[in-house]
């Protein structure tokens, strides 16, 4: 998972992943997400592209929305980017550099999910 920080609004954003990464991300239903902590739904911005090919699914979803955050923990990142695999140290490094390639990203960094204390919010 690849946190981003970005002031650029979710479409415009992942057009430039699309371009950076030659993957087709559209924006699909919002992640809506009910808690315990905070019965009132809070419903995220999101966008899916599945790879046939390499049998990989992209998720891009905004980290906030009007009720709140999705990682209450990274509040100073925008979004979160997740493909759906696991990969070597230097196939998250090229993964990672291509995110960061799209141009109107400030900041891309690895997430650890097993470290999330809100880890259960993004069960999908």
């Amino acid at each position: 998972m690849i946190g981003i920080s970005s002031h650029e609004n979710d479409y415009r954003l992942s057009w430039a992943l699309n371009k950076a990464l030659n993957i087709e991300l559209r924006k699909t239903d919002n992640y809506d997400v009910i808690t315990k902590k905070s019965p009132v739904k809070q419903s995220f911005s999101k966008y899916t592209y599945v790879d046939e090919t390499s049998q990989l699914d992209y998720i891009l979803i905004a980290n906030s929305c009007e009720n709140g955050y999705l990682m209450e923990e990274y509040k100073n990142l925008d979004y979160v980017f997740l493909i759906s695999q696991d990969f070597t140290q230097e196939e998250k490094q090229k993964y990672l550099q291509l995110v960061k390639s799209a141009g109107v990203i400030h900041l891309a960094t690895f997430v650890d999910i097993e470290s999330l204390k809100s880890k259960y919010k993004l069960i999908f």
